[in-house]
């Protein structure tokens, strides 16, 4: 699987980011089982700020040789978990 993603900052254009690979295995017989994969998005230059925005998009390669899985498979959820110095914001877009 590959993650596409960009960052959009408050008030700038888009940047596009490298895309980043998750490997995992899914067997022949595990048709419904629950898989988790994951990535570290890297730190922008200019750093993350309120109301900034990343917009993703996950893919699948079938012509990727690594891509050994026959099937179609259903991507069901999405979580995030980003590291904060304090929780909240004391003014929009101000920390």
């Amino acid at each position: 699987m590959f993650l596409d993603w960009c960052y959009i900052p408050v008030y700038g254009a888009p940047i596009a980011q490298t895309s980043l690979s998750m490997d995992f295995t899914i067997s022949a017989n595990e048709q419904y089982y629950h898989k988790v994969a994951g990535v570290e998005l890297p730190k922008p230059s200019s750093g993350y700020s309120i109301g900034d925005k990343i917009l993703f998009t996950v893919r699948r390669t079938p012509t990727d040789a690594a891509d050994t899985y026959a099937s179609d498979f259903i991507f069901s959820k999405c979580a995030m978990h980003v590291p904060v110095d304090t929780l909240g914001s004391r003014q929009r877009y101000i920390k």
